[in-house]
């Protein structure tokens, strides 16, 4: 009963929801990666401050490699912040989209209840 545009529109919606979705799940891989970098990069300043301890380097040395650990996690950090930043916005776009073909169908066909707009749209997306 709904004009088939109408069903494209919400498929199209659909894939990239569900694509928006693999890629959150691949930056969630990511962020316990850079769970692992903190944890390691933890153990290269405590290996820094032992040696600042034992006096095996100079504080010059020891001053750049600890700036070298921290500016690599900071660019992961940021790296990972941008990503994170684009599936927000590709997220809120897409609840936005969402409501678009929704509201033209209440528009259309004010006889349907939102449960049967529901169940027409899902039985013919889900295809």
């Amino acid at each position: 009963m709904i004009h088939p545009s109408l069903i494209d529109s919400a498929r199209r919606i659909k894939l990239d929801y569900t694509k928006t979705e693999r890629e959150l799940n691949q930056y969630m891989i990511e962020v316990a990666k850079l769970g692992e970098d903190f944890s390691t990069s933890s153990e290269q300043v405590s290996s820094l401050a032992i040696d600042i301890k034992k006096k095996k380097l100079p504080a010059d040395k020891v001053k750049n490699e600890l700036l070298q650990v921290l500016i690599g996690l900071e660019d992961k950090y940021k790296l990972l912040l941008d990503k994170i930043n684009k599936i927000n916005q590709d997220l809120e776009n897409l609840r936005k989209q969402e409501n678009e073909p929704y509201d033209i169908i209440k528009s259309k066909y004010p006889s349907l209840s939102d449960e049967q707009i529901k169940k027409e749209v899902l039985e013919k997306v889900n295809i």
